[in-house]
């Protein structure tokens, strides 16, 4: 993907993502989004617990499973909300949102918006709610599951 896109011209890119870096402070945040956003770059900062949650659990735990037909791993709604699902789902939920967040901040009406893979499957809409003339595409890196799953 990257390679496919550096021979494009002419095209203004910014790449939003997950910044991996949760124990900083805000002045430190600040400055590492100042140094990212002079290549193009738009940091999302997570704490541990949202980046946990979010990606080992909610899409490891759920969706993985689901896009591979691994359903045998699905968890149990009734004992699975005690057991942390719901936590997971809420955490899904707000990384989501951070990233809508991050993408409105430097969007511009009638840009294109590139939404990669079942981690960020809520963000095409939450970016169409605040942004509605946005031209938004989501790529899903696994086919989509059958209507038997």
């Amino acid at each position: 993907m990257v390679s496919a896109l550096l021979g494009v011209r002419g095209m203004r890119m910014i790449w939003v993502g997950w910044a991996e870096i949760d124990d900083t402070t805000a002045a430190e945040r600040e400055q590492i989004r100042r140094t990212l956003w002079r290549r193009g770059c738009v940091p999302v900062f997570l704490t541990k617990e949202e980046a946990r949650l979010h990606y080992a659990g909610f899409c490891n735990d759920v969706l993985w499973p689901l896009f591979h037909y691994v359903v045998s791993r699905m968890p149990d709604i009734k004992t699975d909300l005690r057991s942390g699902f719901h936590a997971q789902w809420e955490a899904y939920q707000a990384v989501n949102g951070h990233f809508a967040a991050a993408v409105a901040r430097v969007a511009r009406p009638n840009d294109l918006v590139w939404v990669h893979d079942y981690h960020l499957m809520l963000l095409p809409g939450l970016l169409r709610a605040r942004q509605p003339r946005l031209r938004i595409g989501w790529f899903l890196h696994t086919p989509f599951p059958s209507l038997e799953v």
